[in-house]
């Protein structure tokens, strides 16, 4: 189904393929909706709703969501580098984040002192991307590619980084207790310390 944008509600829709990068959609709702196989690259959502929704195998590098509100959105195999989450609406309630990631690419993305407690971005590539004050206790990064990723002050208690690479995390302006890590990358984090390790 094409991308009808004249309508300002869509439920339990299917979009499949449908290419229109660095357009613009206003006051939209989606609910129940399945993204496939989308290219939204640069593309401007604008005071947009979604709820219950699937983006699969999309292309959302440089997507903005101003104003744009989600609630248990997942994103699945997609490229959605180079978004700035802050721009988003934020307001009301959220008892946990309102959206997951798998196997996705949110390199250089911004989630600046954002409250996304229990964050799942699990298998996914996070170069660069800003964490800084943001509220992630519980936060879920199992297997993901952290390097340059930026920590300060940030709430990272009982957050998993097990089978991360590259992660680098200052623990005296971090929260960390209950955190899990492998051995290996735990070791990296004495660094900040000032400690040498030796055989």
């Amino acid at each position: 189904m094409k991308l009808d944008k004249t309508k300002k509600h869509h439920s339990e829709q299917v979009f499949e393929s449908t290419s229109c990068p660095n357009d613009t959609l206003i006051g939209v709702q989606f609910d129940a909706c399945r993204f496939v196989s989308c290219d939204f690259t640069g593309f401007q959502f604008r005071e947009c709703e979604f709820i219950d929704c699937e983006f699969i195998d999309c292309q959302l590098a440089g997507a903005k969501f101003g104003m744009s509100r989600f609630q248990e959105v997942v994103f699945l195999d997609c490229d959605v580098s180079g978004v700035d989450w802050t721009l988003a609406d934020w307001s009301g309630f959220v008892l946990n984040a309102p959206f997951s990631f798998k196997n996705c690419h949110l390199n250089q993305d911004s989630f600046f002192g954002l409250e996304l407690k229990s964050l799942n971005m699990i298998d996914c590539q996070l170069r660069g991307v800003d964490f800084r004050e943001a509220q992630l206790e519980g936060a879920d990064f199992e297997n993901s590619d952290l390097v340059h990723a930026i920590f300060a002050h940030s709430d990272l208690r009982l957050a998993n980084f097990t089978g991360t690479r590259g992660v680098q995390l200052d623990v005296n302006n971090n929260k960390l207790k209950g955190a899990k890590f492998e051995r290996g990358e735990a070791v990296n984090l004495l660094a900040f310390l000032g400690i040498d390790l030796v055989d």
